[in-house]
């Protein structure tokens, strides 16, 4: 047990290396007597990644044959979750809290990392059971289930303070915590905004060598200042900027909340935008260009410096471009020689649902037409 609570003290002080160790001393000194305890412990290494990247999935099934037994050292008269998950279903409120606390707190006390989070989902189930969602969405905060935490503020009108968990958090937490902080966004007080982006900053600085593993707090903080991009100060304009700046020149992982970010900051700092042209200009230019297409379809104004990206791109035969333009009503003579080397008009690519757009990619077939009728080539 020694052991196991030393792992999960490393963990939460973003020491996996050590964490690793120690959970697998662990692992030594329970077998063969408590199986239980080993058998939490290995489970516990699933929930770290180690220095160099790598994440440790061990083969519970066949751990679970090989243990002897189901012994814990802690062990109890009768299984708090199982009574747990029995008060939350029949509705006895005041029970399922005290089973669901008995929970966290066997398994924090056992330095079973893994039981914790579950434990304090079932408690975070309770508290929405009884309707307290910001009760519970700072207890999924805790358990690192940034999913349900981010659905929950999603739905509230009143902002849950989440500063502590974002700055001193254990990494599982900060993670989270920056998931939700990215959905309820549009109710962050402007006085508490500044510090905010300065730790999004600061964590987000590393999302490039993260590992692509969910919940990677750095990652998740990149992916959260998309969120806050549309409220970023001029003064932080520049810091911002140059993070997404690389993501853009060159197609990454994290290009998509790049480009995010810079559609936040083309609404927020109008004067800044001929910058900001320059990295969707950049954008388009890469294999995969549909998020930076949709995000200058968003922010193009008439006449304006992104309507000449795609008439530039639309000269050279870029078919992206091309449906832009189309979707713009916008019949440049390139629209139109597409328009009739696809069999239709410039304006009908607008018209109707994805599944009968007739873009410059794709051709338009009656079923059983394979040539081509009077009703296709009028569409």
């Amino acid at each position: 047990m020694v052991h196991a609570r030393a792992g999960r003290a490393h963990a939460a002080a973003g020491e996996p290396d050590q964490a690793i160790d120690s959970w697998r001393r662990a692992i030594i000194a329970a077998l063969p007597d408590y199986g239980g305890d080993a058998r939490e412990a290995f489970q516990s290494l699933t929930q770290v990644v180690d220095s160099q990247g790598r994440w440790f999935v061990p083969d519970l099934e066949r751990i679970s044959q090989a243990v002897p037994n189901r012994r814990m050292f802690l062990g109890a008269a009768y299984d708090p979750a199982v009574a747990a998950l029995d008060d939350l279903r029949g509705g006895r409120a005041q029970p399922a809290f005290r089973n669901a606390r008995r929970c966290v707190w066997e398994a924090r006390l056992s330095g079973h990392l893994y039981d914790e989070g579950w434990a304090l989902t079932v408690f975070a189930d309770v508290m929405k059971a009884t309707g307290r969602p910001a009760t519970e969405l700072a207890i999924r905060v805790s358990a690192g289930d940034g999913k349900n935490a981010a659905a929950v503020a999603a739905t509230l009108s009143d902002w849950v303070d989440l500063r502590d968990e974002l700055h001193y958090g254990p990494p599982w937490a900060v993670a989270a915590a920056a998931q939700a902080l990215a959905a309820e966004a549009d109710l962050v007080p402007d006085d508490v905004l500044d510090p905010i982006m300065d730790r999004l900053l600061d964590l987000a600085a590393t999302a490039a060598t993260a590992p692509l593993i969910s919940g990677q707090p750095s990652r998740e903080a990149f992916h959260a200042l998309a969120a806050f991009a549309g409220r970023v100060m001029p003064h932080r304009f520049d810091e911002v900027a140059r993070l997404a700046e690389p993501h853009l020149e060159q197609e990454t992982s994290l290009t998509e909340p790049a480009i995010a970010i810079v559609r936040g900051l083309y609404r927020g700092v109008p004067e800044r935008r001929d910058h900001l042209t320059g990295l969707l200009k950049a954008a388009v230019g890469q294999p995969n260009p549909g998020h930076a297409w949709e995000a200058i379809g968003v922010l193009r104004q008439p006449g304006d410096a992104l309507e000449a990206i795609a008439r530039e791109r639309a000269i050279t035969g870029d078919a992206d471009a091309l449906d832009a333009l189309a979707r713009w009503q916008l019949h440049t003579p390139e629209v139109r020689a597409a328009a009739r080397r696809s069999g239709g008009r410039p304006a009908a690519y607008s018209r109707g649902p994805p599944t009968q757009q007739l873009g410059f990619r794709r051709q338009f077939r009656h079923p059983n037409c394979p040539e081509g009728c009077r009703t296709c080539r009028r569409r």
